[in-house]
């Protein structure tokens, strides 16, 4: 079903736009599996995915147990004329080119031919978009198992459990990296003076990827039934349940800011090998100094390899908690049962991340971040009512109420109360 209207006050604080109710397959008796492949007429986006599920069922239990992989390749965005950039789309146009570019007498220049140039973004700059991913690949594996046993011929436990790991990638056009000072002393400043607002996008690196490797657990357990009391049924459940998601992801393409000042700093060749000074005039042990201004190429690897750094990031989100539901009739009313259904509820919610030290101590090129983590908790109790009033009567074939209201205490600010009154006629 889809209760349109809020619904805080029955399903919780998520609910407040409404919600969504899913009724899975269950008592599945038998085998199924399927098998997909296919491509883009341009030869690429090839797409496989394969799944199959086992069932069986007796007259007291039943377990499934089901698998899926699929694996999905990248189409490129220069690939496609609408994603390309360039004329007539320049939506990726980036001032940030090659060669790099600098600021001397208040002016932004490049250097062309050896020739000092007033820098042109239309000609100078750079078309970044054909370097991302118009559809990013990834790769997907899950496996799902649930069952029941019926305990008594009114009490029934229902578990369910899942995993799934998604390992992507999105890309992005290398890293342009900005405002930094040229050294006078550098061997690849011409003028002997200090160049600032330096400019210039590192092609020689590959780009940026970023890569997910994304873990997913859950698990519920619990039981169900029914009972007889003063010649009226009533439902209950209980239950209890466990997600957790690890995600660690690793970043290429990016720069140690502390790395990029010394290989911008004051250089010169010793014995026909580039190295780096400090201002003092010590030599700088590994370093490789950075030629920003020539064109593509000019950047030596083993300067990218001085310069770059991967980048290891890590997340867990954690998510518990557990439910004791009942409901049934009360009393009789003229057009229908009053009905009831109450219960408690409980959920522990807990995080965690961990930025790359280069990304936490700011000496990434890329946006900074530092770590946190923090977790809350909360307790919540709900009471329904279904009132019928009138029924199959003239001017009112139906007249009914309902009322809701549910109690919230979370750990981290305090507690609410969320109540909802309708009728229907």
């Amino acid at each position: 079903g889809v209760p349109k209207a809020g619904a805080s006050t029955i399903y919780g604080s998520d609910a407040i736009a409404g919600v969504v109710n899913i009724i899975l397959k269950s008592n599945f008796d038998g085998a199924e599996a399927n098998v997909y492949k296919g491509q883009y007429s341009q030869g690429d986006g090839e797409r496989e995915a394969y799944d199959f599920v086992l069932g069986t069922t007796t007259d007291r239990a039943s377990v499934m147990l089901g698998a899926s992989y699929v694996k999905e390749e990248s189409v490129m965005a220069g690939d496609r004329a609408i994603s390309a950039g360039g004329p007539p789309f320049f939506s990726g146009q980036s001032t940030t080119g090659i060669p790099g570019s600098y600021i001397r007498n208040g002016e932004r220049y490049v250097i062309i031919n050896g020739v000092e140039t007033l820098f042109d973004s239309d000609i100078h700059g750079y078309n970044s978009s054909p370097d991302n991913f118009l559809l990013t690949p990834q790769e997907r594996t899950s496996l799902f198992t649930s069952g029941s046993y019926n305990i008594t011929d009114n009490v029934t436990f229902k578990t369910e459990a899942l995993y799934n790991e998604r390992k992507s990638e999105q890309l992005l056009a290398a890293m342009p990296v900005t405002n930094q000072t040229l050294s006078a002393g550098s061997m690849y400043n011409p003028y002997g003076v200090n160049l600032t607002g330096v400019n210039r996008r590192f092609n020689e690196s590959g780009g940026r990827s970023f890569n997910q490797n994304v873990k997913n657990w859950h698990f519920y357990g619990g039981f169900e039934g029914f009972f007889e009391f003063a010649d009226r049924s009533f439902d209950w459940d209980v239950g209890y349940r466990y997600d957790k998601t690890d995600e660690n992801v690793l970043t290429y393409g990016l720069f140690n800011r502390s790395n990029l000042a010394a290989a911008y700093g004051p250089s010169r060749l010793v014995n026909g090998v580039p190295t780096c000074f400090t201002a003092a005039g010590a030599v700088i042990d590994g370093c490789v100094p950075v030629n920003p201004l020539g064109p593509e190429g000019s950047i030596s690897q083993a300067a990218i390899d001085y310069t770059a750094f991967t980048a290891h990031d890590s997340s867990t989100l954690e998510s518990k908690g557990y439910y004791a539901n009942i409901s049934g009739t009360i009393v009789p009313l003229p057009a229908g049962d009053l009905a009831f259904a109450a219960g408690y509820e409980y959920r522990k919610e807990s995080g965690q991340f961990d930025p790359d030290a280069f990304i936490a101590s700011g000496l990434s090129t890329g946006n900074g971040a530092k770590p946190t983590k923090g977790s809350y908790n909360l307790d919540e109790f709900y009471l329904e009512l279904s009132i019928p009033v009138l029924a199959d009567l003239p001017g009112a074939k139906l007249l009914d109420f309902s009322a809701a209201t549910r109690y919230s205490k979370y750990s981290n600010f305090g507690n609410t109360t969320n109540n909802k009154f309708g009728f229907r006629w």
